[in-house]
């Protein structure tokens, strides 16, 4: 199996991803992707973006929606499979994302409380908090609804292993 790597992928982002790659004898080209970040470069209807964590989604799905949103949208209209794998542990399905603690949501609400209580007024904060875990999750299931996308979940330690399979592994079964 030979991998394809987007080029646009920062360098040392993904390093453990291709270590596991190296030591179980996957090939590796680097090339720019029409989306997501990798792709087997024998079969590129299956593409999978992966995002370092659910705090990386957020900033997606909220502040960059409409380069996002084009993505998802291309993958779409080309018949690609676009698959998000999220490299969040103690998350499995979208449902779980409920459950997730937004650090930003947490540190707005604790220098709102001080607000309230007339200290650290110097911060500021928008007039708005960011959003819950549950409006994070019904965000991600519109994106997928809406857009064909899949959430994928799996750990940093597993996710090497999460896109061989997704990919179709040595065997060239599918997922």
């Amino acid at each position: 199996m030979i991998i394809q790597q987007d080029t646009r992928e920062k360098s040392g982002k993904k390093d453990h991803i291709l270590k596991y790659f190296e030591e179980h004898g996957i090939k590796v080209v680097r090339s720019k992707l029409y989306v997501g970040d990798w792709t087997r470069l024998d079969k590129q209807d299956v593409c999978i973006d992966t995002k370092q964590n659910l705090t990386e989604v957020y900033g997606n799905i909220v502040q960059q929606h409409v380069r996002f949103r084009d993505e998802c949208i291309r993958s779409r209209s080309c018949g690609i499979r676009l698959i998000l794998l999220v490299e969040q542990r103690g998350i499995e399905t979208v449902d779980d994302v409920e459950t997730w603690e937004n650090p930003r949501r947490k540190k707005w609400m604790k220098l709102y409380q001080q607000h309230q209580q007339g200290k650290n007024r110097h911060i500021k904060i928008s007039p708005q908090p960011p959003l819950s875990s549950i409006q994070l999750a019904d965000r991600m299931k519109v994106m997928r609804d809406r857009y064909g996308i899949e959430w994928q979940f799996c750990t940093r330690e597993t996710c090497g292993a999460r896109i061989v399979e997704i990919l179709g592994g040595e065997n060239g079964s599918k997922d």
